[in-house]
C-alpha cells in the first residue's frame, strides 16, 4: 500500500493542507509526491519539502488557517508572557471544544470550519478579555501588560493591523488594547 502511487499524493494532499493552507493546487501535490517517493517514502522529506517550497512562504499561505482552541490559548499565553493557572487553561479550552487528549473520535478534531461557529467565536472573545483582566477580578490568569500597542501590534498581528483597528485603540488602555487585538478576526488566524 505504501507504494501506490495514490498513496503518495494523498500524503502530499494531507500534509500540505495540515500545514499550510486547504486544497492545494496540483502541481504542489505532484511535486511532494516525488519527494515521497525520491526519498524511499521518507515523510520527515516530504514535511521538509513543504516547509521549504517557496508556497509556503506565499500570500495565499499567510494566516490562511483558523487557529485552533489549543493553539488560540496555548499561542496567547506564551506570546504574552501570561501565567495562567491550569484550571482556568484547560477550562477555556473545554469551553472552545478542545481538551488535549480527549478528541471527540478517533479522527480527531474538525478542522477549521468546526471552530468557525458562533458560540466557539464567542468564547474566544470572552477569554481575551479574562486573559487580559487585572489579576485578581477572577483569579487564574496575570497578564501584566508592558508593552505599548504598537509593540502589540508588531508581535500579536506581525505589524500588520488593519486601519479598523488601529482606530479603535484610542483612548484603550494597554490591557483593553491586548484583549481587542485578540478579539480581531486576524489575530484569529494562523
Amino acid at each position: 500500500m505504501a507504494n501506490h502511487p495514490n498513496t503518495a499524493r494523498t500524503l502530499g494532499y494531507k500534509l500540505w493542507s495540515a500545514f499550510v493552507y486547504p486544497n492545494p493546487e496540483r502541481e504542489i501535490v505532484d511535486r511532494l509526491a516525488m519527494v515521497y517517493k525520491n526519498s524511499d517514502r521518507n515523510i520527515k522529506a516530504m514535511v521538509e519539502a513543504v516547509f521549504t517550497s517557496p508556497e509556503f512562504y506565499s500570500d495565499k499561505a499567510y494566516r490562511s488557517r483558523l487557529k485552533t482552541p489549543i493553539h488560540f490559548m496555548i499561542g496567547t499565553l506564551r506570546q504574552l508572557n501570561i501565567k495562567a493557572d491550569n484550571v482556568k487553561v484547560m477550562g477555556g479550552l473545554r469551553s472552545m471544544g478542545q481538551v488535549p487528549y480527549n478528541a471527540p473520535t478517533v479522527k480527531g478534531w474538525s478542522g477549521d470550519q468546526g471552530w468557525l461557529t458562533a458560540p466557539s467565536l464567542l468564547t474566544r472573545l470572552n477569554l481575551a478579555q479574562q486573559m487580559t483582566k487585572e489579576y485578581g477580578d477572577d483569579g487564574g490568569f496575570d497578564y501584566d501588560p508592558k508593552l505599548t500597542t504598537k509593540e502589540l501590534v508588531n508581535l500579536l498581528l506581525d505589524g500588520k493591523a488593519e486601519p479598523s483597528l488601529l482606530n479603535a485603540f484610542q483612548g484603550l488602555s494597554p490591557r483593553e488594547s491586548t484583549a481587542l487585538i485578540l478579539s480581531s478576526p486576524t489575530y484569529q488566524l494562523a
